[in-house]
């Protein structure tokens, strides 16, 4: 069953998602790298070689290089899809549940992105 969620509840749930901690979603792009700066890069050549798709690498052309990006987690939309799915009696078990799982994922598979400040470093 879907629930609705009206402008009392949604400002409720904007309150509820402002108390957890930033987190982060990553997410596939590309962007855009000439020949030239290919060519220059030594970790892309010794790993490839001077081809894409089996063609050698034209200086002056434009090729997408996709990468992973990142972009902080929306607490209140994903709240919001939470209570619409599950309801008023469950959606918070069931978020705290999904969220402790992605963060622990996120740290795990990209440490770099989560630095200690120094008083946790100290402890």
């Amino acid at each position: 069953m879907k629930y609705k969620v009206n402008k009392k509840q949604r400002k409720q749930l904007k309150q509820i998602a402002g108390t957890y901690p930033p987190s982060i979603v990553p997410f596939q792009n590309t962007s855009p790298i000439t020949g030239a700066e290919l060519l220059k890069d030594e970790k892309y050549i010794e790993k490839f070689g001077n081809l894409i798709d089996g063609k050698p690498i034209d200086p002056d052309k434009k090729y997408g290089m996709s990468h992973v990006d990142f972009r902080p987690l929306n607490h209140q939309r994903r709240i919001v899809k939470f209570y619409k799915e599950w309801g008023p009696d469950q959606y918070l078990t069931r978020y705290n549940n999904w969220f402790q799982e992605h963060a622990k994922s996120m740290y795990e598979q990209f440490p770099h992105m989560f630095k200690k400040s120094s008083s946790e470093e100290e402890e």
